[in-house]
């Protein structure tokens, strides 16, 4: 198969580096910083650099898992969204919306899609928001 690059964001942090990937089928040959990249200017940090890694890493979860028996087992997306209506519902029923929490923090809070889905989600809840990481403040009670 023959080698592509393939250019995108880092998602490991609010500054989204531009990333400069090669790749040759589904294996990752190289990451590095975008020359051309606009905001980044082909700069990468350590984080950015340990991408490759990240992908590779035989541990990484590579699907959901749900926990059945004491054990956490494979599931499909389907499957693992049913379990968390399944279990929140009852939970919000028996004490309220303010029994669950919604946290967002790097890199999910700078990305615009991602605060706007989380708002979505705590007020879907009609859970009150409390604190957000990414406010130098977040360390005060709300």
């Amino acid at each position: 198969m023959a080698e592509q690059t393939h250019y995108r964001i880092c998602p490991l942090c609010e500054a989204c580096c531009g990333l400069e990937i090669r790749s040759e089928g589904d294996k990752v040959i190289a990451i590095r910083g975008a020359e051309g990249d606009a905001f980044s200017a082909g700069y990468l940090c350590p984080k950015g650099v340990s991408l490759k890694d990240l992908h590779e890493d035989p541990d990484r979860l590579r699907q959901p898992l749900i926990k059945r028996d004491g054990r956490f087992v494979p599931a499909s997306w389907d499957e693992a969204l049913a379990e968390v209506e399944a279990r929140l519902l009852p939970i919000l029923r028996a004490h309220g919306p303010d029994a669950v929490a919604a946290t967002a923090g790097n890199p999910s809070a700078h990305k615009p899609t991602s605060r706007a889905w989380c708002g979505r989600w705590a007020r879907a809840m009609c859970s009150r928001p409390r604190r957000w990481t990414r406010c130098p403040s977040s360390s005060a009670a709300a």
